[in-house]
């Protein structure tokens, strides 16, 4: 499996395992939220695929450690929390959402989880402090980072990028998700809710590039961010991931 392309429908067949555990966590979650669109699913299924082969690697580097510090960045309404947590780790949650606070959402769907799966309830925790304003007790302290469809709203995106980057510890892996289309210039469905342009091939291009730089590597050594028509699947685009090693 590539962990970093671009959503095609094949996928789906690739990414079954991973969208079995999706839909048992948003079941157990108290279902989808209707802002929430189904091929979400997509996003949390390569999320799950790229961070079980992550940590197939890390636990043998760890001393088969079990569970991972995770920070999740633009959590909001989403699952990637809840799916961590379902993991057994630890989650610390940033929310940098403006359009309103989201906190009493995130709050009750975990509560939810936690009805039917046994994690401690100090395992996760939210902070209103957005990607670009860490601070040094934000750096190189996880295990793993994610921002699921968040960067794309980030104006300063790159350096949103390096900051992310910054947080994971020297074997950590780093996840993101972002719409993806042919066209850098945003006329897509809900570009208002975009931070200016809509990110390409060239934009993951050069994200990689940054993460090069800062010493990071390709889970699995190969990108595929090639659009063709048949990505066209959310909003008149799709979606596409990235998801980066730090160098031990």
């Amino acid at each position: 499996m590539i962990y970093s392309k671009v959503m095609q429908p094949s996928d789906y067949k690739e990414l079954s395992t991973e969208l079995k555990i999706v839909d048992r966590v948003a079941y157990l979650c108290g279902g989808w939220d209707p802002v929430q669109h189904t091929h979400r699913r997509w996003e949390y299924a390569m999320m799950m695929k790229a961070y079980f082969a992550w940590l197939t690697v890390y636990q043998e580097q760890e001393n088969n450690r079990r569970s991972c510090r995770v920070a999740d960045h633009g959590c909001g309404i989403g699952l990637s929390p809840a799916l961590m947590l379902y993991a057994s780790n630890s989650v610390q949650m940033y929310e940098p959402w403006v359009y309103g606070d989201e906190t009493h959402k995130v709050t009750a769907t975990l509560r939810q989880l936690h009805q039917h799966i046994p994690f401690h309830q100090e395992g996760w925790e939210l902070i209103r402090r957005p990607l670009c304003e860490l601070i040094d007790i934000d750096k190189n302290v996880f295990d793993v980072a994610l921002c699921i469809s968040t960067l794309e709203h980030i104006g300063e995106y790159q350096r949103a990028w390096r900051d992310l980057l910054s947080t994971v510890k020297p074997g950590g892996l780093v996840f993101i998700t972002t719409d993806f289309a042919e066209d850098e210039e945003d006329h897509y469905a809900n570009a208002n809710l975009r931070a200016g342009k809509m990110f390409t091939g060239k934009t993951y291009d050069e994200l990689f590039h940054i993460g090069q730089d800062e010493g990071f590597m390709l889970l699995g050594g190969v990108a595929d961010w090639i659009w063709q028509e048949e990505c066209r699947m959310v909003n008149d685009s799709g979606f596409a991931s990235l998801a980066m090693v730090r160098r031990a």
